[in-house]
């Protein structure tokens, strides 16, 4: 692999690898769930805008992502953000 990464907020427009890395996340936790149900699941999260999705690319192939979800810090009295899911394709760890 070369080239140099980017991050890239996840938009409507990047469901389909957005649910293709989700599938891959579901698959190392050992849970198996239909394609249908994991694209209704991001499209819902990506529409409604109640987590926010972070995709890695190198070139033209996401190759990782990461889902956060709002909170608040009581401690802070301020917003803050639960890091839930993280996932790296298996041919792209180590890069």
């Amino acid at each position: 692999m070369s080239g140099t990464p980017r991050v890239q907020r996840a938009g409507p427009e990047q469901l389909e690898p957005a649910v293709r890395l989700f599938e891959g996340y579901l698959r190392f936790y050992g849970k198996s769930l239909s394609r249908s149900a994991i694209r209704a699941f991001i499209e819902d999260r990506l529409r409604k805008q109640d987590s926010v999705i972070f995709l890695a690319w190198l070139d033209d192939a996401a190759l990782g992502f990461v889902q956060l979800y709002p909170s608040f810090a009581s401690l802070s009295l301020a917003p803050s953000w639960i890091l839930n899911d993280l996932f790296v394709d298996p041919a792209a760890r180590g890069h």
